[in-house]
């Protein structure tokens, strides 16, 4: 399809009275809502199927309800190939004018995207809103514009937006249901086959989006993707998976930091009184959304709890010395978290989080809804249908 064709077909909102028909809105709709008249450029960054492009999409639709030309508002998918000045050049050729608002998507496929954005926005400061899978990409970008670009971290739904999106009820028998379905077309659509769709998405992001990361051997990637969840939220020694995997130490380390550009593992390291001495210390990861843990089979309960903990708190650090642990520490906070899926806890199952010398205010422990929990200090008991509001 030559770029002309692509710019109509990409465009129907042109056409007076088109609205995209997406009614279920995002919290980042809102948030961005604040930003989308600024003239510096809002990036959206975050895994497959998160909604990106819906939101940008509704944000189009906001813009025309304001009353902002149509065909003053330019969207492009760049999966469909160019460059960001061959668009803006049959944009120009097509329309005699410039764009008002220019909403660029999956900008990582764009050759030397970031020279020509930054070129584009230092000739003219405009409103433009850009989208990308692969976290490095747009990283790196923020480097090179520098004061020109704002970062939203796309995730997958939240529970709070997991109801909204289906009217169900608060319940823990519908959390568990959420954990496999976090992404919105799940969420919308009942009869779709969650593992499969799943499936889908991790093996392009494996095979197809980490080409831009130069990853040479996509199998041995999906290999330690797959071991990661199989295993998730235990430590990680790189010189176990080297030998398991028969790779180097060096190649391990680089398809793990793959791994987390391509928004598929979240990492959390042990805290150990700094973030740099921390990063030297054993690490843990984690599916950067609960529901990535079945791609290494089906996960234990407890196991998709701290997931989620992890996902929804953007937990940095755990702490472990000896024999003894805790889930989860926030050291801005002062906080501590435990994650039980047990009906009962016992005192001597919390005599960590208790009795640690590491400074905590709030000492939580995250509890299933029947769960009988035996204190022997002042804790905070939260349900993990509530888990959503412990950072609020």
């Amino acid at each position: 399809m030559e770029l002309r064709d692509a710019l109509i077909y990409l465009n129907p909102h042109w056409k007076n009275g088109y609205f995209y028909k997406y009614e279920k809105e995002r919290k980042w709709v809102a948030k961005l809502k604040r930003y989308l008249h600024e003239p510096i450029i809002k990036a959206l960054v975050g895994p497959r199927r998160v909604g990106k492009s819906v939101i940008l999409k509704q944000l189009i639709n906001h813009l025309m309800k304001e009353g902002v030309e149509r065909k003053g508002i330019l969207y492009y998918s760049f999966e469909e190939g160019g460059s960001i000045w061959e668009v803006l050049k049959a944009y120009k050729m097509l329309m005699a004018r410039e764009p008002s608002y220019l909403f660029l998507d999956e900008v990582q496929y764009a050759p030397r995207w970031k020279e020509e954005l930054k070129r584009i926005y230092d000739m003219e400061e405009k409103p433009i809103i850009i989208s990308g899978s692969v976290s490095l990409a747009l990283e790196k970008g923020r480097e090179s514009l520098a004061g020109r670009m704002y970062v939203f971290k796309i995730g997958a739904l939240s529970f709070e937006e997991y109801l909204s999106f289906t009217g169900s009820p608060k319940a823990e028998y519908v959390f568990q249901e959420f954990l496999t379905r976090q992404l919105p077309y799940l969420a919308l659509h009942p009869e779709a086959e969650p593992y499969l769709y799943l499936s889908e998405l991790v093996k392009k992001a494996i095979h197809e989006d980490s080409r831009l990361l130069g990853v040479g051997n996509t199998s041995l990637l999906e290999s330690i993707f797959r071991g990661l969840m199989d295993r998730s939220g235990q430590i990680v020694i790189i010189e176990d998976l080297a030998q398991e995997y028969g790779a180097s130490r060096p190649t391990i380390s680089r398809y793990l930091q793959a791994l987390e550009w391509l928004a598929l593992v979240r990492k959390v390291y042990n805290y150990r009184g700094s973030r740099r001495k921390s990063e030297v210390k054993a690490k843990k990861f984690y599916p950067f959304y609960s529901m990535l843990a079945y791609y290494g089979g089906i996960p234990e309960i407890g196991l998709l709890y701290e997931s989620y903990v992890a996902e929804s708190t953007q937990a940095e650090f755990f702490w472990r010395k000896g024999n003894r642990e805790i889930d989860f520490y926030f050291p801005e906070e002062k906080m501590a978290i435990e994650v039980k899926a047990k009906t009962r806890v016992r005192k001597r199952e919390l005599s960590t989080l208790c009795n640690t010398k590491l400074d905590i205010e709030r000492r939580i422990v995250v509890v299933r809804e029947n769960t009988v929990l035996e204190s022997p200090c002042e804790i905070e008991k939260v349900i993990i249908t509530d888990v959503d509001n412990l950072k609020k």
